[in-house]
């Protein structure tokens, strides 16, 4: 469970909700399933994570998703919302990665 604030057009709101991890295959699959709230609307998602061991220490992560967004925020149309879930999802990966490879070392 937590809370996020997103800017997305002209709206910006904090979300209260959580993430449910489901379908996990240690390490490498899972489902996350997400649900927030707040006064400008309401998000639901499911994504799918895969991921692949490489050499070199490396791993694959491959992930698709789909989300419904409901409310105010949902005005700004479905292409902005797109964009913005894309750089918040690069931005998480990012945060993710470095926290890794500062881990790894």
């Amino acid at each position: 469970t937590g809370e996020v604030t997103v800017r997305i057009g002209p709206f910006a709101g904090v979300f209260a909700g959580r993430v449910i991890i489901s379908d996990e295959v240690a390490p490498q699959s899972c489902t996350l399933t997400i649900e927030g709230t707040g006064k400008i609307g309401f998000l639901q998602g499911v994504g799918a994570i895969e991921m692949t061991e490489l050499e070199g220490q490396k791993t694959l992560m491959k992930y698709s998703g789909e989300a419904q967004i409901g409310g105010k925020v949902a005005s700004v149309g479905q292409r902005l919302f797109d964009t913005v879930s894309k750089s918040m999802m690069k931005q998480g990966l990012d945060t993710l990665n470095g926290f890794l490879k500062s881990n790894a070392a």
